[in-house]
């Protein structure tokens, strides 16, 4: 009986057997003229306890990368939205009239280009730096 392969079932009831209630009718490994069932049942658990954590670990790293590729999709989507708020504004509110005597000139309006950036990001993402 140690060949025997269990299924992960067979496994959880043979140690739920052998601790329970030894020599267990129910047992599939039972061998009533001899104790190495218990061993098999639990070189057998070892291995189906290696095996579930080889699987959490591969679980846990796809679930790793899948959040982070659609986390990056998500920022790459907002950048492109932001980019064309801005590109699609005409440069000129962003232009202010000085006066040097009686020469007229334009200079950039710095907190008038802050205030429309603020207005895009809260149009992308939906929030500002008041919020």
């Amino acid at each position: 009986m140690p060949d025997k392969k269990l299924t992960d079932a067979e496994i959880v009831k043979a140690l739920e057997c052998c601790f329970i209630h030894p020599n267990c009718p129910d047992c599939p490994l039972r061998n009533p003229l001899s104790m190495e069932c218990m061993k098999v049942a639990n070189v057998q658990a070892v291995d189906l306890i290696n095996r579930q954590k080889a699987e959490i670990e591969r679980l846990q790293k796809h679930n790793t990368e899948y959040a982070r590729k659609h986390y990056q999709d998500g920022k790459t989507e907002a950048v492109k939205e932001f980019v064309s708020l801005i590109k699609a504004e005409n440069g000129n509110r962003f232009m202010k009239e000085g006066r040097d005597g009686a020469d007229v000139f334009y200079e950039f309006d710095q907190e008038a280009f802050d205030k429309f950036v603020d207005e895009c990001v809260e149009k992308v993402i939906g929030e500002t730096d008041e919020n």
